[in-house]
């Protein structure tokens, strides 16, 4: 068995472990049971099968993804959580003042060149505004959410990629290696998120985006499925949470999976859909997301 398939088994049996401990609290006692008997699994099959050696550490990472989310204290509900998380965040311009004052300058260059609504507009698409509903027009949001567009005014996939190819380019302009050009995108995109405050989905995109970039770079093929769980992995490793607290994070990742797993369909039925201004793709994208 390929040596990628047995870390996707990994990833899948932590992503596991968090999603049954947000469901129902599993007594610790069962957990060291299941860690203690993967271990066995592990020494005594160790020569001797190794299937039985894989579903051993897939018992043993499922048991640490149960006991990764009991670290965390659990909120009564969603409105708590959201609470502690802006509670925690509120002291990041002081910790990250350079980001903070290049968010500044580029949010008094649009203020500047732009005016209301276009101004708040583009500010919550390109520097993820926390203050969105200040600075956006009451009519302009309202018009957003009946039409089923808000989401264009968040941190997504699609600003992060976007940079991504932007950044690759413009270090090729200026005379960097390919592979200069991809640390020269990678650490941007690093300092990008934490500039707009690290919503879930742009995480999520930087993850995915990041380790394309890494497939690329190192000439191997990257599959969408297991980028999308290992961005999972490694953000619920971070705040195991995320899964049943974050509505960020749960939407943001069902529309990516929606787009990886029918868009294929959907572009296969919507043949009838010219392919002029790329409206078929347009389509086949917005129905599963």
């Amino acid at each position: 068995m390929p040596l990628s398939r047995i870390f996707l088994y990994l990833c899948l049996s932590f992503l596991a472990g968090i999603a049954v401990n947000s469901l129902i609290l599993v007594p610790q006692i069962f957990v060291w049971a299941l860690s203690i008997f993967g271990l066995i699994l592990i020494s005594v099959f160790w020569r001797k099968d190794k299937k039985i050696v894989i579903v051993g550490f897939c018992l043993f990472i499922f048991a640490a993804g149960i006991y990764r989310h009991q670290m965390f204290e659990r909120p009564k509900d969603t409105l708590a959580y959201y609470q502690k998380a802006q509670d925690v965040g509120r002291g990041e311009d002081d910790t990250l003042s350079i980001l903070g004052d290049f968010r500044e300058k580029l949010r008094k260059s649009i203020d500047s060149s732009l005016s209301p609504p276009q101004s708040s507009l583009l500010m919550s698409m390109m520097l993820g505004e926390k203050d969105e509903k200040d600075r956006m027009p009451y009519e302009l949001r309202e018009k957003l959410n009946r039409s089923g567009t808000r989401h264009i005014t968040a941190i997504s996939g699609m600003n992060v990629m976007i940079l991504a190819h932007m950044l690759i380019g413009l270090g090729l302009l200026f005379g960097l290696w390919r592979g200069q050009a991809f640390y020269f995108a990678f650490i941007t995109i690093i300092l990008f998120i934490i500039m707009v405050g690290a919503p879930p989905s742009a995480v999520r995109a930087g993850i995915m985006g990041g380790i394309v970039l890494l497939a690329e770079k190192t000439g191997r093929l990257s599959q969408a499925t297991r980028l999308l769980i290992i961005a999972a992995t490694i953000m619920l490793l971070l705040n195991p949470l995320l899964l049943k607290f974050d509505i960020g994070f749960e939407l943001s990742f069902l529309a990516t999976l929606g787009i990886i797993k029918l868009s294929p369909w959907f572009l296969e039925k919507f043949s009838w859909i010219p392919r002029k201004m790329e409206l078929r793709n347009v389509a086949a994208m917005t129905f599963p997301a």
